[in-house]
């Protein structure tokens, strides 16, 4: 070992002066001294032999009388201090002490090298041996302990700082030098409020520290927004409790910061998809992989009918219909194969019992490990879907049946029309034969114009673009007329109808009204054999009007009733269609009927027991009595008038023109919009019948530019149309026509349109 740190001093072991025995008597209280005390003291003299030593030093190193005069490096206690004589040769010559540490097996010792005197020489050393090995001990603990303290502490992620009870920052870990941005040797009792440059409200802190300082009040935890530089805006839990150190009798205080913006914010954003979660209407649930119920959210509970507190816990096996359990096994499978079921159409069983058409996607729950833990399932009910999908299917067979039935409807009419034709161009026709012919064209013509009318009515409804012309309207009156009307075409002529009612009031339009009942009696004679009864019957009920319309017919199967009313839906109530239809007048019916407000109702005892069919309608006080004026449609003689025909189909153009011609009328015909222009600025026609649709330019502009030249402000203009909607007939009156027709046009329309022509 090499000399430790040295002192001056000189040791003197002599008697004092006086007589012997007192001499003697000091020597032997010296040596008790010295023996009693728990330092081994070895003296060697200037040779460095054992001179003297204590008794705990012979204890210690093993020390006996015989061995006083023998050199102390053949001590083997000593023999390990090799230099021990340098040490004290040193020691001697310099007459300073010196210090040395060293080990005994497993003890410490603190060896202490002193000169001593006799007669004012230096007669050699003496060495004392101090175990320090306790000690040396509790040091080496202490220092570990503070240590390892302060590792902990400085591996720690949450701010700590020790605070004086002045609240001045005394030490602090390394994630709060990190967060305040405080050096650590420029932070030694800085004012706490001087944390962070003041930018931290620490008032309420403050305040709980001087209350547990002053009362011993345990300090209660809070949240604290700080904007931490570096890091932008922090939510921090501050927390304090006090620190007490042996020896001090004032306590400190340890502060702490708990950052906890991570945990706001995943409670947040769990907070935020929880939200989305419940909201959803869908049914969100999640199990484990033993089909257990682990989650189950609102839109589960309005689906299924469960509560989240009767479903979480028990198997998801409760909404599986028992047909399908091998499903709900083969799903957990795919599952746990980390497999994702996407779309998967099936059904599920609802609370009460009734079976649910759902859409499932299924998705692995995976852990932090990777590991699959469960799974999530999102149920859609498509129910609805379902039932829309259906009843799109549904009309695509109806469309489908209905354009069948058009076929039909309109092949009846046409080989009627081509027959009756070939028999007018028979060379050898006898008269009755050309009446029959003509009057076959006649009612096959009307049967057209009736079915146009049906799909144009029927198209008005279904866009609501049908208007009313309400007015107050005897409704027995107008179903007498509507009867009588029908009698006098002939069709009642097989069947019996017989009518009872008496005068009830309704706000109604008249030709819809009287569209009702003829389609409700042509429905009857349609569905009833020749020689059945009919009868129509109009009665006043509270504030309604009840017509009912019945008939003996072949009835209404109960599984068409509920769609008796849908547009083209028709009942199979006989193998032929010799009465026709497209199964639209039932649905005007009712249409017609919603529109007055009113409602219709259709019954039937089944198959062979006939059908009735009864409308109700509001009722309202009878007007003041006012004549009818009878209006007559026959057209008057007229005077021949220069005519203008300018319409691109060729037959119907010449048509007009052989008709026009025979009434006596100048006629000149135009295929196109540029020609008919030409024609009227040329011709300049009392009358100007246009088609609307026209090559060239359309019928509305030939209509402009007419009315652009004086020449034109005299000519009488008929739009033509096949159309006749109500924006039609706005459109040409702002185009300058005088009127609209739509096709096709009779005798008896053309004399009128001709008497009205004042130009």
């Amino acid at each position: 070992m090499d000399p430790g740190s040295t002192g001056s001093g000189r040791t003197d072991i002599q008697p004092a002066r006086g007589d012997t025995t007192t001499a003697d008597r000091v020597a032997f209280d010296q040596r008790e001294i010295l023996d009693a005390i728990d330092v081994s003291i070895v003296v060697l003299d200037r040779n460095f032999n054992i001179a003297s030593f204590n008794r705990p030093a012979a204890a210690a190193l093993n020390l006996a009388i015989s061995d006083i005069g023998r050199p102390a490096r053949e001590i083997s206690e000593l023999a390990d201090l090799r230099n021990l004589e340098r040490w004290c040769a040193h020691v001697i010559s310099t007459e300073t002490t010196s210090r040395h540490d060293f080990r005994n097996d497993d003890q410490t010792f603190v060896l202490r090298i002193a000169p001593y005197s006799k007669d004012n020489q230096v007669s050699g050393t003496i060495l004392t041996f101090t175990n320090v090995t306790a000690f040396r001990a509790s040091i080496d603990q202490a220092i570990y302990e503070r240590e390892y303290t302060k590792a902990i502490l400085n591996a720690g992620a949450d701010p700590l700082v020790v605070l004086s009870q002045d609240l001045r920052l005394q030490t602090a870990n390394r994630a709060f030098h990190q967060m305040f941005g405080v050096a650590r040797e420029a932070m030694q009792n800085i004012s706490l409020d001087s944390l962070a440059e003041g930018t931290l409200d620490l008032a309420r802190v403050r305040t709980q520290l001087q209350k547990m300082i002053a009362d011993g009040s345990e300090f209660q935890a809070f949240e604290l927004e700080h904007n931490v530089s570096g890091a932008g805006p922090r939510t921090l839990v501050i927390d304090a409790r006090p620190l007490s150190f042996s020896g001090h009798s004032r306590p400190m205080i340890i502060l702490s910061f708990h950052d906890v913006t991570m945990r706001k914010q995943a409670e947040a954003a769990h907070a935020r998809l929880s939200a989305i979660v419940q909201s959803s209407d869908d049914a969100i649930l999640s199990k484990d992989l033993d089909g257990i119920i682990t989650s189950w959210n609102q839109g589960a509970e309005r689906i299924f009918g469960y509560t989240s507190d009767e479903t979480i816990g028990q198997l998801v096996a409760i909404l599986i219909p028992d047909d399908r359990a091998d499903e709900g096994r083969s799903i957990l499978e795919r599952v746990r194969r980390g497999d994702r079921i996407n779309d998967y159409e099936t059904v599920r069983r609802h609370k009460d019992g009734s079976l649910i058409e759902i859409s499932l996607t299924v998705s692995p729950i995976i852990d932090e490990h990777g590991a699959i833990i469960g799974a999530s399932k999102i149920a859609r009910d498509i129910t609805q879907r379902k039932r829309a999908e259906e009843a799109l299917r549904a009309a695509d067979r109806a469309k489908d049946e209905f354009l069948a039935m058009l076929g039909h409807e309109l092949r009846n009419p046409l080989g009627a029309l081509a027959s009756a034709v070939r028999i007018l161009d028979l060379k050898k026709r006898s008269p009755r034969h050309v009446a029959q012919a003509r009057a076959v064209i006649d009612r096959q013509i009307e049967r057209l114009s009736h079915l146009v009318d049906d799909l144009v009515d029927a198209s008005r409804l279904t866009s609501a673009k049908m208007r009313l012309s309400r007015r107050p309207l005897d409704l027995n009156y107008a179903v007498k007329e509507t009867i009588e009307v029908v009698r006098t075409r002939g069709l009642l002529d097989r069947h019996q109808l017989t009518f009872d009612g008496s005068p009830i009031w309704i706000d109604a339009d008249e030709a819809r009204i009287e569209q009702i009942v003829t389609n409700l009696i042509g429905n009857a004679l349609k569905f009833t054999p020749p020689g059945g009864a009919i009868t129509v019957s109009l009665r006043i009920e509270g504030q309604h009007a009840l017509l009912a319309v019945k008939d003996t017919g072949v009835g209404i199967p109960a599984d068409v009733l509920p769609t008796i009313f849908d547009l083209f839906v028709q009942s199979e109530r006989s193998l032929d269609r010799s009465q026709g239809g497209l199964g639209i007048g039932l649905t005007l019916v009712r249409r017609l009927v919603e529109l007055h407000g009113g409602t219709v109702h259709a019954a039937s005892d089944g198959a062979g027991m006939g059908s009735t069919f009864t409308v109700r309608l509001p009722t309202i006080p009878a007007p003041i009595a006012k004549a009818r004026n009878q209006v007559s449609v026959a057209p008057a003689e007229c005077k021949p008038r220069r005519v203008l025909v300018v319409e691109d189909n060729d037959d119907l153009r010449e048509m007009l023109g052989i008709l026009l011609t025979q009434d006596g009328h100048e006629v000149h015909m135009a295929n196109d919009g540029p020609s008919g222009l030409q024609a009227a600025l040329t011709f300049r026609p009392d009358i100007a019948l246009v088609d609307l649709g026209l090559p060239g330019f359309d019928g509305y502009a030939l209509a402009r530019s007419i009315r652009a030249h004086d020449e034109g402000e005299q000519i009488y203009l008929v739009a033509l149309t096949g159309y006749g909607q109500p924006e039609d007939r706005l459109r040409s009156t702002e185009a300058g026509f005088d009127e609209l027709v739509v096709k096709p046009l009779d005798v008896n329309q053309l004399a009128l349109i001709a008497q009205r022509a004042k130009r």
